[in-house]
């Protein structure tokens, strides 16, 4: 620590601490050691100097005669590359797994592009059509107006439903678990690959067991495992030379609700 046991004799333990730490974390070690518990953790240490490091420790109580804690023993062990070999590696994890998301995404933008053309195909036909009525003279009629206007406003939710699910997609953004319907994943990982499986010739057959007990997961984060095994097999299929591509992707409970 760079510290003298002259000056840190009678002093908090604070000034061995930097600010930068837990305060949950230090309350937790405080109410153990005040029910005379051993504690153990990782702390983010400083020197007399200022610097930081990353700090192993153990907090032992030492009782007298009494069984009162009177001493604690402290041992710790500098981790500060240790943590940053970690950090690096959780990094390098994450980057992972975004590059396999755009590799997902990059996939599925013909199944998007497809999904997205024919609402707006509707909207500019219904619209073409009535700007085609109006250039000739004829007097539309109100109900007639209205209901092209209610198909607009349904193809157009239709098309904002699918961005917000693409970028609900893309930003994974639950924060716990919920109950999930692993039939409707598969719909929708579907949706959002079938194009482009067909456009590699591939045959999708699906096997669902209908009814099935819902699932605790996160809805995107399934659906995107449902993707990437997909997109997987679609690959594999162009290593080899096979003329029949065909995934059945099947659906059922069997003690457990299973997807293979």
């Amino acid at each position: 620590s760079g510290y003298s046991s002259n000056e840190l004799i009678g002093k908090d333990v604070s000034v061995l601490l930097s600010e930068r730490n837990d305060p949950e974390r230090i309350l937790q070690a405080v109410e153990c050691l005040g029910a005379q518990r051993e504690w153990r953790g990782e702390i983010i240490a400083q020197d007399r100097a200022g610097r930081e490091f990353w700090d192993a420790i153990s907090v032992t109580p030492i009782q007298d005669e009494l069984g009162a804690s009177s001493y604690f023993l402290v041992v710790g062990q500098d981790i500060t590359e240790k943590v940053k070999a970690r950090e690096a590696m959780s990094a390098a994890q994450d980057a992972k797994a975004k590059a396999e998301k755009l590799l997902s995404i990059g996939t599925m933008a013909a199944g998007i592009s497809h999904e997205i053309n024919q609402p707006l195909n509707s909207i500019k036909v219904i619209s073409g059509g009535m700007v085609y009525l109006i250039n000739q003279g004829e007097k539309l009629q109100t109900e007639e107006i209205a209901e092209s206007v209610r198909e607009i406003s349904s193809q157009a939710d239709r098309i904002a439903k699918i961005i917000k699910h693409l970028r609900s997609f893309i930003r994974r953004d639950e924060k716990k678990p919920v109950p999930c319907e692993l039939n409707t994943s598969v719909e929708l990982a579907l949706g959002l690959v079938g194009e482009q499986l067909a456009g590699h010739s591939v045959l999708v057959k699906k096997d669902l067991q209908p009814k099935l007990p819902s699932v605790a997961a996160y809805p995107t984060g399934l659906e995107e495992i449902i993707v990437n095994v997909l997109v997987n097999a679609m690959q594999a299929f162009e290593a080899i030379a096979q003329s029949n591509k065909e995934i059945v992707i099947r659906t059922y409970f069997s003690g457990q609700v299973i997807l293979e």
